[in-house]
């Protein structure tokens, strides 16, 4: 089984996969970083979009199930839309190649995966480190990105 987990905002969206079921483990077996380009949010979006159709919808293709972090709506709500309006955009791509998602809230995959919802970016950091092969520079994203598929994994196979 080959699931991927998404963290996504107005800026990036990286997605790391993980696969397993052969009876020796879950591993990662890769990820990707969409960088946009533009310092607005409304100059970075199309940006976004366009690499989600050339290279997004192609690293997710074989994926039997995609989680995405749900936006966090804190004091900037501003970015909270932004972050929205990128993930509708991947979610419709996801769509039109029937790639099967489905959105987790950021306190739900961190309590599942940590035990505690409130994790802290060195705690998800350091769990991730210490189960796939991610390099100690990467960006949280893709530590984020790890703990989401760990999450989508687990529940996949009913026990988050």
């Amino acid at each position: 089984m080959r699931v991927a987990g998404i963290d996504a905002d107005s800026r990036q969206i990286t997605a790391f996969v993980i696969e397993g079921g052969d009876g020796t483990g879950v591993s990662g077996t890769g990820w990707i970083r969409l960088e946009a380009e533009g310092r607005r949010a409304q100059d970075r979006f199309p940006s976004l979009v366009g690499k989600i159709a050339e290279r997004g919808v192609a690293f997710l293709a074989n994926c039997d199930y995609v989680y995405i972090e749900r936006p966090f709506v804190g004091p900037n709500r501003k970015a909270a839309i932004d972050t929205g309006m990128v993930i509708g955009a991947l979610r419709a791509h996801l769509y039109a190649h029937g790639i099967p998602h489905s959105e987790v809230d950021p306190a739900i995959w961190k309590k599942a995966v940590l035990g505690n919802g409130g994790a802290s970016k060195e705690e998800i950091a350091g769990w991730a480190r210490g189960r796939f092969d991610i390099a100690d520079d990467a960006p949280q994203d893709t530590f984020d990105a790890a703990c989401i598929a760990a999450y989508g994994y687990a529940a996949r196979l009913g026990t988050p």
